[in-house]
């Protein structure tokens, strides 16, 4: 240590430690420095809190929030810990935290704060889950919402996409996971089947009651289904998981999984069209059924709540099942609230069918106008002209292609003789409105 009153005249002087007594939380050490300068020091350890901890995440920064923390386990575990359990591992995971980074704020002046990664933070939840608790199932399941979010970009996060990825996280011994698991070899299919496309054409009946099965004897019990309240159930496990393929629309204030989560509820309301009282197992085979076909790790998670999986082998034998047998591919088509309206105003007054939208461009003459745009459907083009003085748009959607190559056009006009000689330039009898998208092929 060097001498502090030596410093103020521009002199260094080391100073040598004469006695040290133990206080209460403290060390008091007398010195001398080579000038001659006797000096008193108190000395206790630094003392760090969490207030000195932030967290990036996707190249931000922010405080480290024990809340959302605890908020993450809660929504990870889906139930398979007690609440104390969850409030116990995140006290653990804080304190690691601060061990971690205790180098760091050892030499920290206390003026900034110091960084750690989520996916650091993230890999200290599941030592902890796997090590602290031994529920093996908890920290499968954990592992599958944190590392199984595709929605996140991250180069450090090894994600899952599908069962294959969680499988071989799962036996690796390198990451201190349950290489007892590992099977000698898997089978899988030849081939993959062919998808299968579903056409959400209305909302479900909502007169349908719900009781559960140790009810039925007694024939009491009965309470009333909610769609909300179904599908939201289907949202938590598809938490994170960017899915795609699909044909559903969505915006700032609904996302595609949560179109998915809605549709794939609709597609098990479907099944049980004309039964007045269902089972809640009815519901649940269903949204496994569904989710089996659309996304592997959000079936992963949803089965293991539902079968009560208690053993980290039952879950790799479902893992094992999605490897080999595969189901059919399931995927959704959504009409959705489109701006088929035109911009000014004009009335729909029907459809057709057409190739290509420039042959329509060339059919209007050179006052004709074409502006691409989108909603939350997907992209469209707007196409405004004139027939003999009247103005006429029409509006092709990018999704409203047919299989044979010719998309739909929705004509709009002030006068409905205008629509129908557009119709008869384009060589095709004007439909009637609206336009009902055809039958999805029935699975062969």
């Amino acid at each position: 240590m060097q001498c502090p009153l030596c410093a103020v005249t521009g002199t260094d002087a080391k100073t040598k430690v004469q006695s040290t007594v133990a206080l209460d939380g403290e060390v008091e050490r007398r010195r001398r420095c080579e000038n001659g300068h006797h000096l008193v020091t108190h000395e206790r350890p630094a003392t760090f809190t969490l207030a000195h901890v932030q967290v990036s995440r996707e190249g931000t920064v922010v405080e480290f929030d024990r809340g959302k923390l605890h908020k993450d386990l809660e929504m990870g575990v889906l139930g398979l810990l007690e609440p104390e359990v969850i409030t116990h591992v995140v006290d653990q995971v804080c304190g690691d935290v601060l061990t971690h980074l205790r180098k760091e704020l050892l030499f920290n002046s206390g003026s900034r704060a110091v960084t750690i990664s989520d996916f650091t933070i993230m890999e200290l939840m599941e030592r902890r889950l796997r090590e602290g608790t031994k529920n093996r199932v908890a920290h499968l399941m954990y592992a599958m919402t944190i590392r199984g979010r595709t929605d996140v970009r991250s180069s450090k996060r090894e994600k899952f996409l599908t069962a294959t990825d969680l499988y071989n996280w799962m036996i690796d011994p390198d990451k201190g996971n349950y290489a007892d698991l590992a099977v000698s070899r898997v089978y899988p299919l030849p081939s993959s089947p062919a998808e299968v496309w579903w056409l959400h054409r209305g909302k479900p009946r909502d007169n349908v009651k719900v009781i559960k099965p140790r009810r039925l004897e007694s024939g009491s019990g009965h309470t009333p289904f909610r769609f909300d309240q179904f599908a939201n159930s289907i949202r938590k496990a598809l938490q994170g998981r960017r899915l795609t393929g699909h044909r559903v629309p969505h915006s700032k204030d609904k996302q595609p999984n949560d179109t998915i989560s809605e549709l794939l509820a609709a597609w098990v309301m479907e099944e049980l069209e004309g039964q007045p009282i269902i089972t809640s197992s009815q519901l649940a085979d269903g949204a496994m059924r569904g989710l089996r076909r659309i996304d592997d790790i959000g079936y992963l998670r949803y089965a293991t709540v539902v079968k009560k999986y208690d053993q980290a082998a039952q879950i790799r034998d479902e893992v094992i099942g999605l490897m080999e047998a595969p189901s059919r591919p399931l995927r959704f088509r959504a009409p959705a609230t489109r701006l088929y309206g035109a911009s000014s105003g004009l009335p729909p007054r029907g459809w057709v069918m057409i190739n290509d939208p420039d042959d329509v461009v060339a059919l209007l003459g050179n006052d004709a106008t074409t502006h691409r745009q989108a909603d939350g459907a997907g992209w469209f083009d707007r196409i405004t002209g004139q027939i003999e003085g009247n103005d006429v748009e029409m509006v092709v959607y990018e999704d409203d292609r047919l299989d044979d190559g010719r998309s739909v056009a929705h004509i709009h006009a002030a006068d409905p003789n205008a629509a129908a000689q557009l119709a008869e330039r384009i060589g095709q009898p004007l439909g009637r409105w609206p336009w009902t998208p055809p039958e999805p092929e029935p699975p062969s």
